[in-house]
């Protein structure tokens, strides 16, 4: 593919205190993923320099102030640079309001870059739920939030490997309630939802298989 037919994808950095910096400047470190899409990554610039020193890799994305010098940028990675994770202010490994705070804000920038149609698709790396929480972020987790940020009232989480694909009735909660979520108008709503996902994926006549909440099925 060319320059100008790659996707852009926005690719979040994740909690700075967490491993998200080093997942993202480790995958970007392959040429199979700079060749396959155009990298938009939105962070923090300081903390990226220090998990490119941490890997041992030479990162060196160009930064830019808005979506649109993607056009004009001949670099396979670009930064969108939200300078609002100062590695002073937030110790690696510890969790912290200010951590939520920057994770939550990446999310919310690529949402809206995905929603005004400026890229194609998002890359979420790794966030910690209780800096989240401390900052007052009211969201389990990516699916919830993203549901929220894109106004959407039908979702489930669905993970794709292969030709495998599975969808999650429930997330992000205690197995105690995870029981008592388990109710016939949800299931029936996460099989519309996978049927529908599985023929956009160009399935015609997908087989869907439920498995049982206890082992009985019963």
């Amino acid at each position: 593919m060319t320059g100008q037919t790659r996707p852009i994808l926005a690719i979040t950095m994740g909690d700075p205190a967490g491993v998200g910096p080093e997942v993202v400047v480790g995958a970007l470190a392959q040429r199979r993923v700079r060749e396959a899409c155009r990298a938009l990554v939105i962070g923090d610039a300081r903390t990226l320099r220090m998990a490119s020193e941490v890997l041992g890799r030479r990162f060196r994305p160009r930064v830019i102030q808005d979506v649109e010098e993607m056009e004009s940028c001949t670099s396979a990675v670009c930064l969108l640079d939200l300078q609002n994770a100062d590695p002073d202010e937030i110790p690696l490994g510890q969790v912290s309001r200010a951590a939520g705070l920057a994770a939550a804000a990446y999310i919310r920038q690529a949402v809206e870059l995905a929603m005004a149609q400026h890229v194609a698709g998002i890359v979420t790396a790794p966030i910690n739920k209780e800096a989240l929480r401390l900052a007052d972020v009211p969201y389990a987790g990516h699916t919830e939030m993203l549901a929220a940020l894109c106004g959407a009232d039908r979702v489930a989480m669905m993970l794709v490997h292969g030709d495998m694909v599975v969808s999650h009735v429930t997330t992000h909660v205690p197995l105690r309630k995870a029981c008592d979520l388990v109710k016939l108008a949800r299931v029936l709503e996460v099989i519309r939802l996978t049927d529908e996902a599985v023929r956009r994926m160009g399935v015609a006549r997908p087989r869907i298989a439920v498995s049982g909440l206890n082992p009985h099925a019963g």
